[in-house]
C-alpha cells in the first residue's frame, strides 16, 4: 500500500497542508480569521497528518509483511477484511482521518469566504 501511495502527488498533498495551513495561520495573526485557521491548522496536524504518520503507515507497513501470495484466496480476504475491514483499526484511523482532513479544508474554505478588513485603517 505505502509503495502505490508513496508518490509525488500524494506528497504535495499529504504535506500541502502541513506547510501552508501554518503559514496562512502566521500571516493572518490579529485578524479575524486568525482563530480559525489555526483550528484548521491543528485539526490538520493532528487529526490527519500524526494519525496517518503514527497509526495507518505502521499498520500498512504491517499488511505489508503479510505474504497473502502465498494465501488462499480465502485466506487472503480473510486478511484484507481484518486489515481493512469496516470495523479494523485501520478503518478506524482513517475514517478519523478522513473527517479531521474534510474538517480542516472546510475552516480553510470557510476563511476563503470571510470578508477580509486588514487590522490597520
Amino acid at each position: 500500500i505505502n509503495a502505490k501511495i508513496e508518490n509525488p502527488l500524494f506528497l504535495l498533498t499529504f504535506f500541502g497542508p502541513l506547510v501552508l495551513l501554518p503559514i496562512a495561520t502566521a500571516q493572518h495573526w490579529g485578524t479575524p480569521q486568525f482563530g480559525w485557521l489555526l483550528a484548521a491548522t491543528l485539526t490538520q496536524i493532528l487529526g490527519c497528518e500524526a494519525v496517518t504518520a503514527f497509526a495507518n503507515i505502521p499498520l500498512n507497513r504491517r499488511f505489508a509483511e503479510i505474504q497473502t501470495a502465498a494465501l488462499s484466496d480465502a485466506e487472503a480476504e480473510r486478511v484484507r477484511t481484518k486489515f481493512q475491514g469496516p470495523a479494523s483499526r485501520w478503518m478506524k484511523f482513517h475514517v478519523l482521518r478522513t473527517i479531521a482532513a474534510t474538517t480542516a479544508t472546510v475552516l480553510a474554505f470557510f476563511v476563503c469566504l470571510m470578508a477580509y478588513r486588514p487590522p490597520w485603517p
